[in-house]
């Protein structure tokens, strides 16, 4: 059994094990900026991450000596029994008195695994999105719905990243007396230095896309929306994962410019020259692309699904569009302008200050750690 966290009259200086399951997008953004700063608290001795092998380069500002991976070749049953083997493995040798797990599939399997850990380990999980609230088909969501009551009992405590979160857990019957909002924060980005300067023409509205380009993230509705906008002068830019078909990329192609993956600089650096940021997800568990941009001053126009309708104020810091519609998106861009974008924009960077500064989740997972290790 691991020690209860105590020598003497002084405490013990927690060691957190991270277990995702996979890390492109929200997860690698969420480790790579709260960490460090855990990294600094003399409360926490030593932080490791389990990922999968072939993404820890999305950790790569992480010390390296803090990382370890797995073999993963895709989401399949022996890529997560290679995954509960090195988190067993792990929990042995690291021995931990906390485990955060990230998201559905690491949740499974950490929770799964939960009767042959030792008892002194504290299981805290992040959904980061519940699966249920994906936009899938009606037995799929049932039967996410009932794993995760089935597994909640499982964990020491649960961590909802938004209210709507929170709000769907309760809609679905997890059980909540050990559940916590602590809302997603991101790194101030005007601390942070932009080796790039990108040149966006100023005669145009110069908008961005930052994401996979996948389904959920609802690209393809801009790209169909940005066809009747040549003519409006206003331009597209899409950084992310190109993945769409051949065909799909030729839409609009005379107002989109492609960027793909983008290091964190040149991210910074975009979110600094365009006018605002377009997320037309069609499910979002909270969407940290747009608080990012809030933090860069910019105006968010969004669509009105989970937690997005929370962190943008409708005709204060951007605009919620509530049809998943190509051409309600034309109309609502071609209706916008740049000084709009500039007052919503300054208005969202004081929301996030307030609001979702990755300093705030850092002290309040913290508390929550230590809560876990007294009780």
């Amino acid at each position: 059994m691991l020690s209860s966290g105590v020598t003497g009259s002084m405490p013990e200086a927690l060691k957190v094990l991270h277990v995702a399951e996979t890390l492109p997008g929200g997860i690698a953004t969420y480790l790579r900026d709260l960490l460090p700063l855990h990294l600094k608290e003399p409360a926490i001795g030593e932080i490791r991450v389990l990922a999968p092998q072939d993404q820890l380069s999305h950790l790569k500002l992480l010390p390296a000596s803090m990382l370890r991976g797995y073999a993963r070749s895709g989401r399949n049953l022996r890529s997560l029994w290679n995954l509960a083997v090195a988190l067993r493995a792990q929990v042995t040798e690291f021995r931990p008195q906390i485990v955060h797990l990230h998201s559905s599939f690491a949740g499974v399997v950490g929770r799964l695994l939960r009767p042959w850990l030792p008892q002194g380990v504290r299981i805290v999980y992040c959904p980061h999105g519940w699966a249920f609230s994906r936009d899938d088909s009606r037995v799929s969501r049932l039967a996410y719905g009932w794993a995760e009551r089935w597994l909640a009992s499982r964990a020491n405590a649960w961590v909802a990243i938004s209210q709507h979160e929170l709000d769907a857990a309760a809609a679905a019957g997890i059980r909540s007396d050990h559940g916590h909002l602590i809302h997603n924060g991101v790194r101030d980005s005007q601390a942070l230095k932009a080796t790039l300067e990108p040149t966006l023409d100023p005669a145009y509205l110069n908008l961005l896309f930052v994401g996979r380009h996948d389904r959920q993230k609802g690209l393809d509705i801009l790209l169909r929306a940005m066809a009747p906008l040549q003519s409006k002068r206003v331009r597209l830019y899409i950084a992310g994962a190109a993945v769409l078909s051949h065909s799909a990329r030729q839409e609009g192609a005379d107002n989109i410019f492609w960027l793909g993956w983008l290091a964190e600089d040149e991210l910074i650096a975009y979110y600094r020259a365009c006018d605002g940021l377009l997320v037309p997800s069609r499910w979002e568990g909270f969407g940290l692309v747009a608080i990012e941009a809030m933090s860069a001053g910019k105006a968010v126009i969004a669509a009105r699904t989970g937690a997005l309708g929370e962190i943008v104020d409708d005709g204060q810091t951007g605009r919620l569009i509530g049809a998943a519609s190509p051409a309600e998106w034309a109309r609502v861009l071609a209706e916008t302008s740049r000084e709009e974008l500039a007052g919503w924009g300054a208005a969202g960077r004081r929301k996030y200050v307030e609001k979702y500064n990755v300093t705030r989740v850092s002290h309040e997972l913290l508390r929550l750690y230590q809560s876990l290790i007294k009780a």
